[in-house]
């Protein structure tokens, strides 16, 4: 049977409620119908309802308003090359599922999928005391702070389980790093520039002739943190043709070529 410690009800609150679980077969939690009675003092009340029980993993209960996760650890690590390691562990065996890996930029992005994992492809021992371990490596990242979540998809299963998110932090060891893509441009391109220390910077377009076309950014850029600056070929006027994208900082300086087709 789980534990009562931290479970919630809408009509029971304080320190003399408690709350106790039983199954309609054994002493044991399956998937099928519980029964939930909340006592507070000498008031009782009982409530029942069919939910999905994962014995050794977790379940969600409408009546009694609490998650219990299948995820025992989730963490995230950056290896220093534009990559981080997702891993996580579960409390038990679980049913036929996968693991959904979500990640985004940072707190005020929205939350895209980057993967799945199977969960026959753990990569550690599984056993019901301990469950199986997992991870997974999502590479290509900007410098910066990332954050993934894990979203549990289980067949037949109504509700998808959500874990916490976790960060990696990708950090540059360069003084400086610049991006260009994608390149050749038909409408847009994206001008990506971090720094290893907070400086002034400018972006700017010039054409063959070393004229300036237009000014992307000017001004200060914080350390660590990619900024990504959008190059409209139709706003600046570019016709197709090659130009060339300076990016100077205070004790850098460095072009990109740009080919643009219209």
């Amino acid at each position: 049977m789980p534990s009562s410690t931290g479970w919630y009800s809408t009509y029971c609150s304080g320190a003399s409620c408690s709350h106790t679980f039983y199954n309609y077969s054994s002493s044991q939690v399956e998937q099928g119908k519980i029964r939930v009675t909340v006592t507070k003092g000498s008031e009782q009340d009982q409530a029942s309802l069919t939910v999905n029980v994962n014995p050794a993993g977790g379940y969600y209960s409408s009546v009694a308003k609490r998650r219990t996760g299948a995820f025992q650890a989730l963490d995230a690590s950056a290896d220093g090359g534009g990559a981080a390691e997702v891993r996580w562990s579960t409390r038990g065996p679980l049913p036929a599922t996968e693991f959904v890996v979500e990640h985004r930029r940072d707190s005020t992005a929205a939350w895209t999928e980057v993967g799945r994992v199977s969960a026959a492809d753990s990569v550690g021992t599984a056993d019901r005391s301990r469950g199986a371990s997992y991870r997974y490596l999502a590479d290509g990242l900007s410098v910066g702070t990332h954050q993934f979540r894990l979203q549990l998809q289980r067949k037949g299963a109504k509700k998808a389980f959500r874990s916490r998110p976790v960060s990696a932090e990708i950090r540059l060891k360069e003084a400086y790093e610049v991006t260009t893509y994608p390149n050749p441009v038909r409408t847009q391109t994206t001008v990506e520039v971090a720094v290893k220390e907070r400086q002034p910077v400018t972006v700017a377009v010039y054409d063959v002739l070393g004229r300036k076309v237009t000014t992307l950014h000017d001004g200060p850029l914080p350390a660590q943190n990619a900024r990504q600056f959008t190059l409209d070929a139709s706003e600046a006027g570019l016709s197709s043709g090659t130009y060339f994208v300076r990016v100077r900082g205070k004790a850098f300086a460095d072009t990109h070529r740009l080919t643009v087709v219209r």
